[in-house]
């Protein structure tokens, strides 16, 4: 399972200066069952739009997560109802300040087969400072 997801941030990104990890997840699915999950390996690349960034996420952690087996199951077979954590590292408080703002795009490549989270569901979750 892959996962992809591009964030716009406050402020245009400086990968001198900046660092953003993404990692700790939970979803909330229709028939009411809550799924937290990371991933083991990232890769994080500054788009065109030098304020957006987008991520690909793989090697499932289910030893960390172990009902984050159930994910690839549960996207294919429920909805995501909502998304109950997307935790962003931006560095320490000393660290220069950047902000993620929104998710713009989030999906899991699950069996070879693209699942994309819909817009109404990733544009309802806020990040908190």
């Amino acid at each position: 399972m892959t996962m992809y997801a591009t964030l716009q941030m406050d402020r245009e990104i400086d990968p001198n200066r900046h660092y953003i990890s993404i990692g700790g997840f939970e979803f909330c699915f229709r028939n009411g069952v809550n799924i937290g999950f990371d991933f083991n390996s990232s890769i994080a690349n500054v788009q065109k739009n030098p304020t957006t960034i987008k991520f690909e996420c793989d090697d499932l952690d289910c030893d960390s997560f172990p009902e984050a087996a159930l994910l690839g199951m549960m996207l294919s077979d429920s909805e995501v109802k909502r998304i109950e954590e997307f935790y962003v590292y931006t560095g320490e408080r000393e660290e220069p300040e950047i902000n993620p703002e929104k998710i713009l795009s989030l999906s899991f490549c699950v069996d070879e087969r693209m699942i994309d989270i819909p817009g109404i569901i990733i544009q309802k979750y806020e990040f908190t400072r």
